[in-house]
């Protein structure tokens, strides 16, 4: 009857997940897009070498972008103002990136024309005197041209409106792309201190861009927009859109007297619908509470809609397909995981998407009535656990599918972070993000792993280097299977068995929560598990008859194995026996007379059933043929007319 019931539970309870999931399918379905539109805007060839080498004599203080475009044509023509700081002694030549496809007019220096040239992707500008360090200087490259195509991704070229359509072009950078569309320093260890964009176009449309709108200027037909931004920018988040947008704003209080303006550019046929969409409101002041306060509220946040489906954190003004309340979430986190504090290389792409997935997975914990944040972990853990290998450092940076893997960047990563919670608990946990976030070393600059590594360790007082070694550089995640049983004293024993999916990582030492069940009570305790095979026993308040693994989903696993050890009475135990152990080919269970053996199962450590025998007839000597399954550990689940009794075994 027991088992009966068990069966009937876990029909139950698979039918209850695949219900949530088919609900809830849409969290990672919104990751999976977002990680590929980040894909797909750079895949043209380049010299990865070179993205260390362009401008490492100099430091950009100032960009000022003068652009012009017409979102009829596929074509730019402008002017970039550069203002630096030279680095080191000696300097008569810089360089900027920027694609083949874009032709310069001229580059002035001092009023002055200069010699340049341009190739494999970089302009060279030769100065005519030799500059030293510390000294600042400036120069201006007029450029036109046909930008890239790549399936219109870098610089978008689409229409929207299908009743009446109408043209748009947006751009986006990250990773690659900015030189695909301005002469530009495409790096992640040189920060703009500030930038003004003017984009002139038809006076139909207008222009979407970082910062503040400081003017609109109209000049025989055409407007020039211009935007100020004075927080420190990296090159990848500088952008524009240009259509005929419609413009409204959120406001997002602060306190009694200030509030920040959420300035939202959207198509005029979507204008009605999304201007009732309020949950940027709730997200904010969210993320104000859990980390720190919006840290560009000096200027604005804002929304620009365009085609591409999924979303780019432009500073201050994110490019959105949609305004679901899983984009918007994720799209404002970047704010200050990935515009503030930008990672430092793309080998740590993970501070920016993995902290900006898990934003998401708060914001489902903390609002809409907490309802989908289960389901939200269920939903990633199983995009995680779907293959066996992966790091959530990016070991290969000259793949852009690699850098924005959604399993391993966004999925995993963000439960990186959600195990880094449980294991220092939740105060020590926001408080480290909060010290990371507060080091005036990082903030509107850039980091790298160990930079937030040493905030956790140091709030939490904690060394973290196994946990990293495992979970950030090593490969997969653990598997897990549990043998338990009661005693007539109500002492639980147990013992807990761990492999691994992937050879590179030995073993994941984890804090790992059990829950307790029977007599319609139960209770959660927490157990530090260092190695395989670990026993551990209690005295519980009642009795026990059932184990649930991880019931609020904190670590990173799949299909966990829980098998009760039941027996009939000592002397039966006793008189059942498994050998040899270990075994080569044919496995003797040895059963006393009053013990009816129903079926045997043999179980992998992973919980896969990998045989199974019927016994129809009582004999006192069961063999089964072991001589086909590969060597390992294994249990051994004997179903009786009592219940289930569970033997492990080594298969030779």
């Amino acid at each position: 009857m027991k088992f009966l019931q068990l069966l009937v539970l876990s029909v139950l309870y698979l039918l209850c997940n695949l219900d949530i999931k088919a609900q809830t399918k849409f969290p990672v379905d919104i990751i999976d897009q977002i990680a590929l539109s980040k894909q797909k805007a750079y895949k043209h060839t380049f010299n990865y070498k070179q993205l260390n080498s362009v401008g490492d004599n100099y430091d950009i203080k100032y960009h000022c972008l003068n652009i012009n475009v017409d979102p009829n044509v596929r074509f730019i023509s402008g002017s970039i103002t550069t203002h630096f700081l030279i680095s080191q002694n000696g300097v008569s030549q810089i360089t900027f990136d920027l694609s083949d496809t874009l032709f310069v007019d001229s580059v002035i220096y001092n009023n002055n024309n200069v010699f340049y040239n341009t190739n494999n992707d970089i302009l060279t500008i030769d100065l005519p005197v030799s500059l030293n360090l510390n000294d600042f200087d400036s120069v201006c490259v007029y450029y036109h041209g046909v930008p890239r195509y790549d399936g219109n991704r870098a610089f978008g070229q689409a229409m929207h409106d299908t009743i009446n359509p109408v043209p748009i072009i947006w751009t986006l950078s990250q990773p690659y792309s900015a030189k695909e569309w301005w002469p530009c320093k495409q790096d992640l260890n040189d920060k703009i201190d500030s930038i003004d964009v003017i984009v002139t176009s038809p006076s139909e449309y207008r222009v979407a861009s970082n910062g503040l709108l400081i003017s609109e200027t109209l000049n025989a037909g055409y407007t020039s927009y211009h935007w100020k931004h004075k927080y420190p920018i990296t090159a990848y988040l500088i952008a524009f859109a240009v259509t005929n947008y419609a413009v409204y704003s959120d406001y997002v209080p602060f306190s009694a007297n200030d509030s920040l303006e959420v300035l939202n550019y959207v198509y005029p046929e979507d204008s009605a619908t999304l201007s009732t969409k309020k949950d940027i409101i709730d997200i904010i002041q969210l993320y104000n509470n859990l980390f720190i306060e919006y840290p560009f509220k000096e200027e604005k946040y804002g929304h620009a809609q365009f085609t591409w489906p999924g979303g780019m954190e432009h500073q201050t003004m994110s490019f959105m397909y949609n305004f679901s309340f899983h984009l918007v979430a994720h799209e404002v986190a970047h704010q200050w995981f990935g515009d503030y504090i930008t990672c430092g290389s793309w080998q740590d792409i993970w501070l920016n998407e993995g902290f900006a997935t898990y934003c998401n997975g708060l914001s489902y914990e903390h609002l809409l009535n907490g309802y989908y944040w289960p389901y939200w972990k269920i939903d990633l853990l199983d995009k995680i656990t779907d293959e066996p290998d992966g790091s959530v450092f990016c070991e290969d940076t000259t793949s852009v599918e690699r850098i924005f893997s959604s399993r391993l960047s966004y999925s995993k990563g963000a439960y990186v972070l959600h195990m880094l919670r449980w294991e220092l608990g939740d105060s020590l946990f926001f408080e480290s993000v909060k010290s990371y976030l507060n080091d005036t070393l990082l903030s509107n600059n850039f980091a790298k792993t160990n930079d937030l590594i040493y905030h956790f360790e140091t709030v939490g007082d904690t060394n973290l280097t196994e946990f990293f070694n495992d979970w950030f550089y090593g490969e997969g995640f653990p598997y897990y299977s549990i043998l338990w049983s009661q005693n007539t004293d109500s002492i639980v024993n147990f013992s807990i068995e761990q492999t691994q999916s992937h050879t590179s990582v030995l073993f994941f030492e984890m804090h790992v929560p059990l829950q307790f069940c029977g007599n319609s009570v139960d209770t959660i305790i927490k157990f530090m598990h260092n190695s395989s095979g670990e026993n551990f026993s209690f005295k519980a308040p009642f009795m026990i008859d059932s184990i649930v693994f991880d019931p609020e989903m904190w670590i990173i696993t799949k299909d966990p194995l829980i098998i009760e050890y039941i027996k009939k009475t000592e002397k039966d135990d006793e008189r059942l026996i498994v050998y040899p152990n270990p075994v080569k080919d044919e496995l003797i269970i040895q059963t006393p007379k009053n013990l009816n053996i129903n079926k045997i199962n043999i179980i992998d450590v992973n919980g896969k059933l990998i045989k199974e025998v019927y016994i129809t007839d009582f004999t006192q000597n069961i063999v089964i043929d072991l001589s086909s399954i590969k060597a390992g550990s294994y249990f051994v689940e004997i179903i009786t007319d009592y219940g289930k009794i569970s033997k492990k075994i080594v298969k030779q």
